[in-house]
């Protein structure tokens, strides 16, 4: 198993106001040891975790339409549960350019781009 970093966007992240939570996508970040790991990087809330077999109720329930992520209604849900940054990890998409405008069109604003990791804001 390879050894949990986290990546350069969470040291930035560290230096950013706590004005609410993170979310990391693709969705299937959000429950990936190392997403949680990344939370002690950068000290924000986060709406996922890494939860083995046992799911919480309100992570099973927003999935679905986390997984639609830039779609109006996704980013609807990520402002009613008070996310402030939205970590993408743009190789996980196959025109990011496109996914990038998707995403500055739902109103997110672009703030920080580290490697292939993009940071946008939601307020």
């Amino acid at each position: 198993m390879a050894p949990l970093k986290a990546d350069p966007a969470d040291y930035w992240l560290a230096s950013q106001p706590n004005i609410g939570a993170v979310a990391r996508f693709p969705f299937v970040d959000e429950s990936s040891q190392s997403g949680v790991y990344a939370t002690i990087v950068n000290q924000k809330p986060y709406i996922g975790g890494f939860f083995n077999a046992n799911s919480p109720e309100q992570f099973t329930r927003i999935t679905p339409t986390m997984e639609t992520f830039p779609s109006p209604e996704s980013v609807d849900l990520l402002r009613q549960l008070g996310v402030a940054y939205v970590i993408v990890d743009s190789t996980q998409y196959p025109d990011y350019a496109e996914m990038d405008q998707a995403i500055q069109l739902r109103g997110l604003q672009l703030l920080q781009v580290s490697g292939t990791t993009y940071v946008y804001g939601l307020h």
